[in-house]
């Protein structure tokens, strides 16, 4: 059984490479060489654009944010040069990002999408009961 999320694929050929394909952005850890990459890649109209990034997860501040419509994010930005700013939306995504990169999970963040969560399902609610009336 395995004690990976299931958004973390392993490479086949070599089981110390592990990572999370978010379709234009690829998040990659070489295990045997302790390295973390972030991939930014995408095609359109005959060009063709790629740039990586290796990020050291320690460095990486984990914030919470609140958008335009209440939504919570979780940012990840890299704390010396700020060149690295990845937001996340779903609490799945952004245990398994830290699970990957070999980072704690922040309990703030945590409880932020869990109180997010429980205000969805009140809203619901709330939204079921009037509709009922």
């Amino acid at each position: 059984m395995s004690k990976f999320s299931s958004l973390i694929e392993v490479n086949p050929h070599n089981p110390s490479i592990r990572s999370i394909d978010f379709g234009n952005l690829r998040l990659t850890h070489f295990g045997n060489q302790n390295a973390y990459r972030i991939r930014i890649s995408f095609c359109d109209i005959g060009v063709h654009y790629s740039q990586e990034t290796y990020v050291l997860p320690s460095q990486l501040e984990h914030v919470v944010e609140i958008d335009q419509h209440g939504e919570v994010w979780v940012v990840l930005r890299d704390v010396d040069n700020r060149q690295i700013f990845l937001s996340v939306a779903c609490q799945h995504a952004y245990a398994s990002i830290c699970e990957l990169f070999s980072m704690p999970v922040s309990d703030a963040v945590i409880r932020a999408f869990e109180i997010d969560e429980q205000l969805a399902v009140k809203c619901d609610a709330v939204t079921e009961s009037s509709s009922e009336a």
